[in-house]
């Protein structure tokens, strides 16, 4: 009589600390995959399958063997939880967390479904990646104006379930997030962030990069999309913003592709320009001219106020020409100053300094200032924009002016 209740007693002793390793472990998971997006929803529905087997575990207590099944499968739990989310990359920054799908269905045939759903509202779904479990999933969207739109259909059935949409609550993978992101240099150290967000209006996060409390002259600017990130680059490369003239290049995977192909792969283009760095203010077109006479072009770039900028393009005849005068000219010292010499890269490269003079960033204009009288004050410009608030109209007092590469 006094073996049984001593056996009642052991049975939960052995079952608990059984399922909180198991959700320890789980948690693990969570925290050592980077690229997992999965939102609280997702863990309550996970944590409601948790309970699900514990009720199903009550009947077979007195069941010693039954019972070590049960605490070998919760053991394995985190495995399955972690072939769970395999090939879970979003494909576009724009998703939804869809839950309360229907199990009993097959993932294709749950793909198919929530597509014919979106299909049928004038949504088209990018991609639905759905969980092993087929309890949830997530939608990709082509813009933020359809998943948007997509919220709203929250409640409608999918074999027999009402679907709940809502945006994620994780943060996107790195991945992503680095795709949409650029790295602005040469800085000014008094710039701020509200200033840099007047220049780069689409950015949805910009962060000053600081030491000691001190700006280091360079910052991380987020975009909405990869796309938007790209036209950023190209229309904004070269602003001149306080001053100085910002370089911009990109971040993550394309980042180490523009250093291979840009700045360590200087010879991987036959380019006939070189571009000369640290160049003395007070050196001319003429002085350089007298130093590479096989040049066929020289332009020493000046700000507004018809002062160098500290730098200059020399382009020659043929690649050759370009190179020769690399070897025998790079850290020669002209008027009191070593100068560096590198081949012009790609577009959008570290070294292709032809981009970041492209652009002039203009503050402080009148209301009264046009597009064309902006255009008009800047002898050799091609294009001028002012920016304006998009609710009222009115101009926020800073533009942008574009130049040719030759009028630079």
């Amino acid at each position: 009589m006094e073996i049984t209740p001593a056996k009642g007693k052991k049975t939960p002793a052995k079952v608990v600390p059984v399922k909180a390793k198991s959700v320890a472990e789980e948690e693990e998971d969570d925290e050592d995959d980077e690229d997992e997006e999965e939102d609280e929803d997702e863990e309550d529905e996970e944590d409601d399958e948790d309970e699900d087997e514990e009720e199903e575990e009550e009947p077979v207590k007195a069941a010693p063997g039954k019972r070590k099944k049960e605490m070998t499968k919760q053991k394995e739990a985190p495995e399955a939880k972690k072939q769970k989310i395999e090939g879970s990359e979003p494909t576009t920054p724009f998703n939804l967390f869809i839950g309360n799908l229907n199990p009993n269905k097959s993932v294709a045939e749950l793909k198919v479904a929530i597509s014919e759903l979106f299909a049928k509202n004038d949504l088209a779904a990018v991609d639905v990646r759905t969980g092993t479990n087929r309890k949830f999933g997530y939608v990709d969207f082509e813009s933020a104006e359809d998943l948007e739109k997509a919220l709203e259909l929250t409640g409608l059935k999918v074999f027999g379930n009402e679907i709940k949409l809502e945006k994620p609550k994780g943060r996107d993978s790195k991945k992503v997030r680095a795709a949409r992101t650029l790295l602005a240099k040469n800085l000014s150290f008094n710039i701020t962030e509200d200033e840099l967000k007047e220049v780069f209006e689409d950015a949805v996060e910009i962060r000053l990069v600081s030491q000691d409390g001190r700006s280091k002259g360079i910052a991380y600017i987020e975009f909405k999309s990869e796309a938007d990130a790209e036209k950023n680059l190209e229309e904004k490369q070269g602003a001149e913003i306080d001053g100085r003239s910002v370089s911009l290049y990109y971040t993550g995977e394309k980042g180490q592709r523009q250093e291979r192909t840009g700045k360590n792969s200087t010879w991987s283009g036959e380019s006939k320009t070189l571009v000369l760095s640290n160049l003395s203010y007070s050196a001319t077109e003429e002085t350089l001219q007298e130093v590479f006479e096989k040049a066929t072009f020289i332009k020493v770039p000046q700000n507004p106020h018809g002062k160098s900028k500290g730098y200059a393009f020399i382009e020659f005849a043929s690649f050759e020409d370009a190179k020769e005068a690399l070897n025998s000219c790079n850290k020669m010292e002209i008027e009191g100053r070593t100068i560096r010499l590198e081949l012009q890269g790609p577009r959008g490269s570290p070294n292709a300094r032809s981009q970041p003079s492209k652009t002039l960033f203009v503050k402080g204009l009148s209301e009264d200032t046009t597009e064309e009288t902006l255009k008009e004050s800047f002898e050799g410009s091609v294009r001028a924009r002012i920016v304006t608030d998009r609710e009222t109209g009115s101009s926020k007092g800073f533009g942008f002016v574009d130049f040719n590469k030759d009028e630079v």
